[in-house]
């Protein structure tokens, strides 16, 4: 928000980029590596008997933690939202999609196929609706501080 406020444009450019790609990468390279050992992990929190929360656990790593690094981008693009001065719409964005989605998810897709799956492709649904808003919104708002002429990349 300094830089943007500062007009320094390049210097805008580059953190976003790099926390872009280091959120990203770090993020996914956790959610994989979690989900590699998920039943270690799982298992020693339940007992290596428990072969049933260990397939539930593992489910819920799979959809959660595999796809981390959408999540991971969309928070970037909503902290660059608030730097360009509009934290309202992604607090908007978050209450209709991780809120109303999840509820319409619930009220119309779970009961189709009630099982435990579809509860937990809920959340990667909502962040992929999330990051696509995100990306949406990103693109208009840099689009009009080009037009105003702050930004001239």
């Amino acid at each position: 928000g300094q830089n943007i406020g500062a007009g320094n444009v390049e210097r805008v450019r580059k953190t976003f980029r790099l926390c872009l790609i280091y959120c990203t990468v770090i993020a996914g390279a956790l959610g994989v590596l979690t989900y590699l050992t998920g039943e270690l992990w799982i298992g020693i929190i339940v007992g290596m008997s428990s072969t049933a929360a260990i397939k539930y656990g593992m489910m819920r790593l799979f959809y959660v933690a595999v796809f981390m690094f959408i999540y991971a981008f969309s928070c970037i693009l909503a902290s660059a939202m608030r730097a360009f001065g509009y934290p309202m719409l992604t607090s908007m964005t978050n209450i209709a999609i991780n809120l109303g989605f999840r509820v319409l998810w619930m009220q119309f897709v779970y009961p189709i196929y009630p099982k435990f799956v579809t509860i937990m492709q809920c959340y990667t649904a909502a962040w992929t609706l999330n990051f696509v808003f995100y990306v949406l919104f990103t693109i208009i708002v840099y689009r009009r501080y080009v037009k105003k002429g702050i930004c001239k990349y």
